[in-house]
């Protein structure tokens, strides 16, 4: 039962990575985008609320969105990094958009927003128990 319950957290960590990795891509091409900043914060809170409901314990949806910022965070580093070397710096924006810093801080804030979520999603789950 317990390899299950592993196999089953690494398989949900990687579902919500997926999603996360978009959304952190997003804002690696945001100066080309149309769409605003805020409707990618109100998607990363959708995707914490969503991991709650759909694990249905708060604990392990916390640890799997913690473990899926760590997934997403290294592949986009991985991308970000292979960007740059093949295509060199062809704009400022995005060659700033790449650094480190700003990678590390909007993946910050991106998993605050799912945080959020996930508390949104554990009164409702409270509510709904009432």
């Amino acid at each position: 039962m317990k390899v299950n319950s592993k196999l089953r957290f690494v398989i949900w960590s990687f579902i919500f990575a997926i999603p996360f990795l978009f959304g952190q891509l997003s804002f690696l091409f945001n100066p080309f985008s149309i769409f605003p900043d805020w409707i990618i914060y109100i998607l990363m809170m959708v995707l914490g609320f969503s991991i709650i409901l759909s694990v249905g314990d708060f604990k392990t949806g916390v640890f799997i969105n913690l473990s899926g910022t760590l997934i997403s965070m290294i592949i986009y580093f991985w991308i970000s990094s292979f960007i740059l070397h093949t295509f060199g710096s062809v704009n400022e924006v995005i060659a700033s958009n790449l650094s480190l810093s700003t990678g590390v801080i909007t993946t910050i804030f991106l998993y605050i927003f799912c945080l959020f979520g996930n508390i949104v999603a554990l009164i409702f789950i409270g509510l709904m128990g009432i």
